[in-house]
């Protein structure tokens, strides 16, 4: 289907109860964390779950009065229009953005580095320095995405402690929202999408737990 068609399944799935109660919970679970951390971030990437991600957490942060940044790593891998998204998305969240800026992915694979995004390489490396003054993460990372995710939602629950980014606790709000759930949040917070999204069809094949 395309993103539109996704987008209007969103609208129709926004008034189901399952649905509102999915989205309730996890803004409970969000205003837990921010009301008892300090420093808290939101990672972006501009696709569509960090964007619907940040567009919850706003919500969130308005209900219990708390601020957020939001990071983002933009490289020469990057889809053009990365950038820009996550410029609107702070602009009309009202959040400060704050981004890390890489040229080297295609050098790494050029110099066959194949560990430069993994967890000892520029990405990881690049969140754990702006992680050094934070002390809890906002990941938009579902479970539904895959089977490996799914095991470490099971594994892990929605909020955890990690050290491989940076020694802070993570919040995965969006965990067990399905690809309509997002699309709904996207139609509801009137979020902006990433251009990407209108080059090609969406495939919905999503594991069950």
């Amino acid at each position: 289907m395309t993103f539109s068609q996704l987008l209007e399944q969103g609208r129709l799935n926004a008034n189901m109860p399952a649905y509102k109660r999915k989205k309730e919970k996890a803004i409970a679970v969000c205003i837990e964390q921010l009301v008892s951390h300090n420093a808290p971030y939101c990672a972006v990437s501009g696709g569509k779950d960090s964007v619907a991600m940040a567009c919850l957490l706003n919500d969130a942060a308005n209900r219990c009065g708390k601020d957020f940044t939001l990071w983002t790593h933009v490289s020469d891998a990057s889809f053009p229009g990365t950038l820009e998204t996550c410029q609107t998305l702070s602009n009309h969240i009202h959040r400060k953005l704050d981004m890390f800026q890489s040229n080297s992915a295609f050098d790494s694979v050029n110099n066959k580095q194949r560990m430069a995004f993994g967890k000892t390489g520029v990405f990881f490396g690049s969140v754990k320095e702006y992680a050094k003054n934070k002390d809890l993460a906002f990941v938009g990372v579902r479970a539904y995405e895959s089977k490996r995710r799914m095991k470490a939602a099971k594994a892990h629950g929605m909020v955890f402690h990690s050290a491989s980014i940076g020694n802070v606790d993570v919040v995965n709000p969006l965990q067990w929202f399905k690809l309509v759930d997002v699309a709904s949040l996207i139609y509801e917070y009137d979020a902006p999408v990433h251009p990407i999204y209108n080059l090609y069809l969406i495939h919905i094949s999503e594991p069950t737990r």
